[in-house]
């Protein structure tokens, strides 16, 4: 009974290492989400915990048929506005076969979106195959340092949504007006519950005397 009783603790060590790593799976709610903005053009959000902080991911997508311009496409996104008036806004293009996605604000309407003094957004998603499809993400946190031109996402509420897309200067890069745009909303996901490895092993060893004592 003892050897038992050791092997099932050894076990609970091994449960608590691995479920409690910084790669452990979360227990989470309508983690992924897509939004569909036209035929062509629709976003894919998908939510993670990392470290102990949440983030959000962003694939856009534009599909075939991809307009004449499409090595200049550029699309963008809109978060908490149903106008750009003061919004956050999220623009990416293609720049040297990889996506460029960047950080901006609106002022009042109409003005082109300016970058934020503060980057709070990372790529990690750039695909092109030009005349088929056009693949451009982009990661955030939830919750950010710039509370002055980012929008402060809160989880589990519903969240609207501005989208646009349209042709960028060749030459020097700038974002020209927009062809096509849009207001839709969004459900976010639920935040994430996560263990401790010291939770996850007491919460076992307490299992293995309770099974092993009755």
């Amino acid at each position: 009974m003892a050897k038992f009783f050791k092997a099932l603790v050894l076990l609970c060590a091994v449960v608590s290492l691995t479920l409690g790593q910084k790669s452990a799976p979360y227990l989470f709610s309508g983690h992924h989400k897509v939004v569909n903005f036209t035929q062509q053009y629709s976003m894919e959000m998908f939510y993670n915990k990392e470290n102990g902080e949440d983030w959000l991911y962003f694939t856009l997508l534009f599909e075939y048929p991809l307009p004449t311009y499409q090595q200049d496409l550029w699309l963008g996104v809109g978060f908490g506005k149903t106008t750009m008036d003061s919004a956050d806004i999220v623009i990416c293009r293609f720049q040297t076969n990889q996506a460029l996605c960047t950080d901006r604000h609106n002022g009042r309407f109409p003005v082109t979106p300016v970058l934020d003094e503060k980057n709070d957004i990372l790529r990690f998603r750039s695909e092109a195959v030009y005349d088929q499809f056009v693949v451009m993400g982009f990661k955030r946190k939830v919750i950010t340092n710039d509370t002055e031109n980012d929008y402060q996402f809160q989880l589990g509420n519903k969240t609207d949504l501005i989208w646009a897309y349209g042709q960028a200067n060749s030459t020097t890069g700038e974002i020209i007006k927009h062809v096509e745009y849009g207001v839709t909303s969004i459900t976010l996901p639920k935040a994430a519950t996560s263990f401790s490895k010291t939770a996850i092993f007491a919460a076992c060893v307490m299992s293995v005397l309770t099974f092993t004592l009755t």
